[in-house]
């Protein structure tokens, strides 16, 4: 017989029927469940858990400092005897500072959290034997030092689309008290804020909550800012404003032909009727005048508002004649 046709022979439909017999079935349900009972029987006697409670504080003094401002608090315990336990979503238990009232006036002390919480965790860990808490306690300090520091918004990274304009910024606050050590709140004389989302904006931001970047041990009142950014889209005005000649001396006078200048611009809505020709100098130097070998010169921007875009000014180009008065 041919190798081939032997192996065909072996490994034929008819020579694999055992592994579809009844027997084999019950073998291999029975090497199941002997695993499963060694991996039973292999976890530890009376094993450790741990449970995650969310911590919440309530009315904390603004000079009052919570080192480290723990989110949660974690338990770890024994089931009594149960080889498996269940992780539970607890609700925040409340360190309220109100019942600290005297605790409050010493510049530091320290809070016993299995203590403070002793009912609250004997109800929660009923039949359980706790073995520790973390953090087993909170220190807390009180801030001798205050100062009151101007807020200023940073635009440098808020990105805004072209075809959009920033029409205004609105801070809750202007100002911010400063709860610290005097050694540290000497170095700080302005708090900047800046938008902390890094996208381009299209419409207004509003309500957003930003929290000052503040050095260790130092704590802002309010520790919150409410932010709104007002976004609009740009609109073309065009206005005419006179030509200046800058810097002339007394005696002297210059006439520009043509004396006016027709200046286009796109500005947010909000802003359409607030800018004028007052808010723009254009025109020349007279040491430019007197520099130039023809009697026509270019226009200079010598002035523009801030929030405007795409100025143009027509004519570019402007003849010039001096005037001398005796």
């Amino acid at each position: 017989m041919k190798r081939p046709e032997r192996i065909r022979k072996i490994f034929s439909k008819n020579s694999l029927k055992f592994l579809y017999s009844r027997d084999t079935l019950i073998l291999c349900s029975f090497c199941l469940l002997s695993f499963i009972f060694w991996i039973f029987m292999s976890q530890p006697e009376n094993p450790d858990f741990t449970e995650r409670i969310p911590l919440v504080f309530g009315h904390v003094p603004d000079d009052v400092e919570i080192v480290g401002h723990p989110e949660a608090m974690e338990v770890r315990y024994q089931n009594d005897g149960k080889r498996f336990g269940h992780r539970r979503n607890h609700q925040p238990l409340v360190i309220d500072f109100s019942d600290f009232m005297t605790l409050l006036q010493e510049s530091k002390w320290s809070l016993d959290l299995s203590e403070y919480f002793q009912h609250e965790l004997d109800s929660l860990f009923e039949g359980k034997t706790i073995l520790s808490v973390s953090p087993e306690k909170l220190e807390i300090e009180r801030l001798p030092d205050t100062k009151v520091v101007p807020v200023v918004f940073d635009t440098t990274n808020l990105q805004i689309n072209p075809k959009y304009t920033l029409g205004g910024i609105r801070l809750s606050d202007r100002e911010l008290t400063l709860h610290g050590y005097k050694a540290v709140l000497d170095t700080i004389d302005t708090i900047r804020i800046r938008y902390d989302k890094n996208e381009v904006l299209k419409k207004s931001v509003e309500n957003h909550a930003l929290a000052p970047q503040l050095p260790k041990y130092t704590k802002s009142s309010p520790e919150t800012l409410n932010l709104d950014i007002v976004i609009e889209p740009f609109t073309e005005k065009t206005i005419t404003a006179p030509i200046w000649v800058v810097g002339l001396p007394p005696s002297v006078q210059v006439r520009t032909i043509p004396s006016e200048v027709k200046v286009t611009y796109s500005v947010g809505i909000s802003r359409f009727d607030k800018t004028s020709a007052s808010d723009f100098v254009i025109g020349i130097t007279y040491e430019e005048l007197l520099r130039s070998n023809t009697r026509s010169v270019f226009l200079e921007i010598l002035q523009q508002p801030d929030d405007i875009a795409n100025l143009r000014i027509s004519p570019e180009k402007v003849n010039w004649m001096i005037e001398v008065s005796n």
